[in-house]
């Protein structure tokens, strides 16, 4: 149909009758089943397709479906999957969207569609200054995540990283110099620059196993720049989001493990604002990893000598104080615990006393004590079954008992 000029008559129909509401959900409704095929996308993009979604939406603004509709559409061809391609967005494009979130700001379902096209554009750096040139964008991002946390949370931070990320390297372009990595140690090596450039480079390259051994190998060449160590790790999570086969990438390369692990370790400096990021992607690139089967949760476990363990348990104790590691650090630990060797690693690390400590100290975070109660209730649950079986006392079951008790947690 789309080889056949299919496309452009429902565009042209759409052009030609905007102010029929049925004609534009009738038409925005096959442009979305056009939108997710190659030869459609081709034929669609042809004919300037965008400009028509942003006018009908303009035209539309209380209407649910038609803005539904056009940020879905938008979100499929922000991105072009077979190549990896990013089209570049018009101010008109990122102002419908948000405009939509806006007047809809009751609806998940929309607040979700906006964000997967908010997203896909901002793997652009031209996409990211059009973003920020929307005065409301970053706001009503913030917003969406915080009211449809389960919905929209894990596109809003990926947003909100790239954005953050941007005017970082913006700032750090308009010094003369390089930037203070360090406030009490050394600064970088001269080629960090370079460096960066290079691991900005090797994302556009190649197929993403070849993307990530790029990235880890950057990193295990710069250790020292804080700068590569958080875009790497944030791209490195960006790809296990993509699919399993990256996840089992990582998992099962020692080398990817040593320099993920090793770069939360010597950042884990007590409430030190500069590495809140590396933590938190860190402990999103281990809940990531163990939710991928029982094999990658054992390789991450067992590795060289619990190195996983001992980054879960910095974040927790050295960043006790920021709410956002210590949910990414909790829900990690949630992922691991499926497997009895964690159980046994986190008694023997302090970790079941730090996971009660984050939630003493969060006790008006809604997330962690979720966290924290899923926790507990699998470890006293666990311990209980167990006691069952040997039939002997076990101490544990009544310290996890004695921890539920003093959280206020009902067994």
């Amino acid at each position: 149909i789309a080889l056949a000029g299919g496309c452009h008559r429902v565009v042209d129909a759409m052009s030609n009758h905007i102010s029929s509401e049925r004609v534009q959900i009738m038409g925005l409704g096959a442009i979305k089943a056009f939108s997710g095929d190659r030869d459609g996308r081709a034929s669609l993009e042809s004919r300037g397709t965008l400009k028509v979604i942003v006018r009908a939406m303009k035209s539309n603004m209380k209407n649910y479906t038609i803005q539904l509709e056009g940020c879905s559409i938008i979100s499929n061809l922000a991105i072009d999957s077979n190549t990896n391609q990013i089209s570049m967005a018009t101010n008109e494009e990122i102002n419908a969207i948000v405009a939509a979130m806006k007047t809809h700001s009751a609806r998940p379902e929309l607040q979700k569609k906006a964000l997967s096209a908010l997203k896909n554009y901002s793997f652009s750096e031209s996409n990211i200054e059009t973003i920020l040139k929307c005065s409301d964008a970053k706001r009503m991002i913030i917003w969406a995540s915080k009211q449809y946390h389960e919905d929209c949370g894990e596109d809003a931070k990926i947003v909100l990283d790239q954005l953050n990320q941007f005017q970082q390297q913006k700032n750090d372009r308009s010094s003369s110099s390089l930037p203070n990595l360090h406030d009490n140690g050394p600064k970088v090596d001269e080629g960090e620059n370079e460096a960066y450039e290079q691991l900005l480079v090797s994302l556009r390259l190649g197929s993403d196993d070849e993307i990530i051994n790029n990235i880890i190998n950057i990193m295990f060449e710069r250790p020292l720049s804080d700068k590569i160590q958080d875009s790497g790790l944030q791209n490195i999570w960006y790809l296990l989001l993509k699919n399993d086969e990256n996840k089992e990438l990582v998992a099962g390369s020692s080398h990817a493990l040593d320099v993920i692990m090793t770069s939360m370790n010597e950042r884990s400096t007590p409430n030190d604002k500069k590495h809140i990021n590396i933590q938190e992607h860190g402990c999103n690139i281990i809940s990531n990893l163990a939710s991928a089967g029982a094999t990658n949760r054992l390789r991450l476990i067992h590795h060289q000598n619990n190195l996983c363990i001992e980054a879960l348990n910095n974040a927790i104790e050295n960043f006790i104080a920021v709410e956002s590691v210590q949910v990414t650090a909790l829900a990690a630990c949630r992922v691991l615990l499926v497997e009895e060797d964690f159980l046994s690693l986190a008694k023997g690390t302090d970790g079941l006393r730090l996971m009660a400590l984050s939630m003493r100290v969060h006790q008006t975070s809604s997330q962690i004590q979720r966290e924290g109660k899923s926790i507990m209730m699998k470890l006293h649950s666990r311990l209980s079954s167990r006691r069952l079986l040997d039939k002997n006392e076990d101490p544990d079951v009544e310290e996890i008992g004695a921890l539920l008790e003093s959280l206020s947690i009902s067994r």
